[in-house]
């Protein structure tokens, strides 16, 4: 199909794709709720800016964060807890 321009309105709808293949200079969405399972996701960009008004919640096995440079973190409260071993390691460590 080619065209110009293509809209769609339905009240409810599927569509089942095998294998997708999409490109895009834009995409604009709105979307009240959502839900995705996936067995993997793979993101890779230059940039990412997310921001979230309330709560951002990450419930995991593992947890990896890697810079090449510099990591901060900021909060009006830090609170780190373990019920194990917990290891600062660096050539230099100011606490206070």
């Amino acid at each position: 199909m080619i065209s110009g321009e293509l809209k769609v309105t339905a009240a409810s709808g599927n569509v089942a794709v095998s294998r997708l293949s999409f490109v895009s200079s834009l995409v604009q969405g709105e979307i009240r709720a959502g839900r995705l399972l996936a067995e993997s996701v793979y993101q890779r960009m230059k940039r990412s800016y997310r921001v979230v008004d309330e709560l951002d919640q990450v419930k995991a096995e593992r947890i990896d964060y890697e810079a090449k440079e510099d990591v901060s973190l900021h909060g009006k409260n830090a609170l780190i807890t373990a019920e194990g071993l917990i290891k600062v390691d660096g050539d230099q460590i100011h606490l206070g």
